[in-house]
């Protein structure tokens, strides 16, 4: 075998080798949060959340888009409440399911997409004191596992899906202070 193809294959090795170690000592979970203040009460907010219906207007992940295509299940709020999507090149497809609901305090989910680890969700809502209106917390949580690319995804989720969560907050609060 020529001198050059070694140097070349020895270098491939080598890099795979590298990144597989990096990924070693990068996160193997990530935690994005984000919140925000909701001029509405506890019942309303928890109401837009346990009814899927309602996501395509504020839920960054649901849009019936171009190349997208939502499908619900029969049960569309509480426990059990279901949509997917399929779709095309970057959008591919995944689904959302409720899978704890605690009347006007807390709603969990678990969602999966396509190419990446499954991700689990809550949302926190609670009254504000002295006051009419609502608070709610957004948290995604995901789990990398030993899988090296996933790590690196794991390493960069806040600064990718951040953006999002707070947009969907923000168009959550427009939806409820209607």
């Amino acid at each position: 075998m020529p001198r050059i193809l070694k140097l070349f294959l020895f270098g491939i090795v080598s890099l795979v080798i590298l990144l597989a170690l990096i990924s070693l000592i990068l996160p193997r979970t990530v935690r994005i949060e984000r919140a925000a203040y909701v001029e509405a009460e506890p019942r309303e907010v928890f109401a837009a959340l346990n009814e899927l219906k309602g996501y395509p207007a504020w839920n960054p992940w649901c849009r019936d888009t171009a190349g997208v295509q939502l499908h619900f299940s029969p049960l569309t709020h509480g426990v059990g409440a279901r949509y997917s999507w399929t779709g095309r090149g970057q959008s591919g497809g995944g689904s959302y399911t409720i899978t704890g609901s605690r009347p006007d305090s807390l709603l969990e989910y678990r969602m999966e997409v396509t190419g990446l680890p499954p991700l689990k969700g809550q949302f926190n809502v609670r009254a504000v004191p002295g006051g009419t209106g609502s608070r709610i917390r957004w948290t995604v949580f995901a789990d990398a596992g030993w899988r090296p690319w996933w790590r690196f995804w794991v390493s960069m989720a806040d600064r990718l899906f951040g953006p999002a969560v707070e947009t969907g907050l923000n168009k959550l609060k427009q939806v409820c202070e209607r």
